[in-house]
């Protein structure tokens, strides 16, 4: 198990943005749960940022596309797919947290298990 800490998460089923989260990933990479960050717990890895947790892989960013549209964008595919599949974890850095905005050289990893 993995477990992460963030800035921000944006839940693409629900279109939510939650502050200080951990989330916890299984063997797969599949997330297991998330709460909320309020004291540090030991063997968790901190990534700042936005994490983005989705049934669906993301899509590439487009050039010049901002956050807003990029969640738009997620979310139709999400509802258009309409799976029921267990959710991964994507790290979009560098990411500006005051601004909810992508940076020029914003990218997608994928957090796996470790």
């Amino acid at each position: 198990m993995r477990k992460i800490a963030t800035h921000r998460v944006y839940d693409a089923e629900s279109g939510k943005i939650s502050l200080q989260q951990v989330v916890e990933l299984d063997e797969q990479g599949y997330v297991l749960k998330m709460y909320s960050f309020s004291e540090e717990i030991r063997y968790t890895e901190w990534l700042g940022d936005l994490i983005i947790l989705s049934p669906l892989e993301l899509p590439k960013i487009l050039p010049d596309e901002s956050f807003s549209h990029f969640k738009e964008r997620i979310a139709s595919l999400v509802q258009s797919e309409g799976k029921e599949s267990p959710k991964k974890a994507y790290w979009m850095t560098p990411f500006n947290v005051s601004e909810m905005e992508f940076t020029s050289d914003t990218h997608v990893i994928v957090c796996k298990s470790i």
